[in-house]
């Protein structure tokens, strides 16, 4: 089975980074938002960390099912990093959120596969529409109030 995933991210020098995911499969959907890891600094990491969720999300959700994962993303900049030959990023954050992405797949064979979605945009498109959802998501998890940890 083949997971659909959109993602889209939101990134602030000042309140982080946060996420949105929304999974669609033969087997249901799941929605879900989150914080980015504190060593996200800018939105291109943002956006790949979307990524590793959606893909940590499809495989904790539907396990030995998935063979495969589309990413639909508005994030050109993110989505090359999925290119399986693509050689490891120079940024540390962007290599340690590429490996995690890759280090997932291979390790329950998933096939990976990456596709632009253009965003924001205001037609009735079922794209349109899950990626506006996806970013009106992470916009909101990214404005609230960090949790205390501990």
């Amino acid at each position: 089975m083949w997971v659909t995933c959109y993602t889209d991210a939101s990134y602030s020098p000042m309140s982080g980074g946060a996420w949105g995911v929304w999974l669609r499969s033969n087997l249901g959907r799941l929605k879900r938002h989150g914080r980015c890891p504190d060593y996200v600094r800018n939105s291109i990491q943002a956006e790949l960390a979307a990524i590793f969720a959606g893909v940590h999300l499809s495989l904790a959700r539907w396990g030995a099912a998935v063979e495969g994962i589309l990413i639909r993303s508005d994030s050109q900049g993110a989505l090359v990093w999925l290119e399986p030959d693509r050689p490891p990023a120079r940024d540390k954050a962007l290599r340690k959120l590429q490996s995690k992405i890759h280090e997932a797949a291979g390790t329950h064979g998933v096939t990976l596969s990456g596709r632009w979605v253009k965003g924001h945009q205001k037609t009735g498109s079922l794209e349109a529409f899950l990626n506006n959802q996806c970013d009106k998501m992470a916009r909101k998890r990214r404005r609230s109030p960090r949790r205390k940890q501990g």
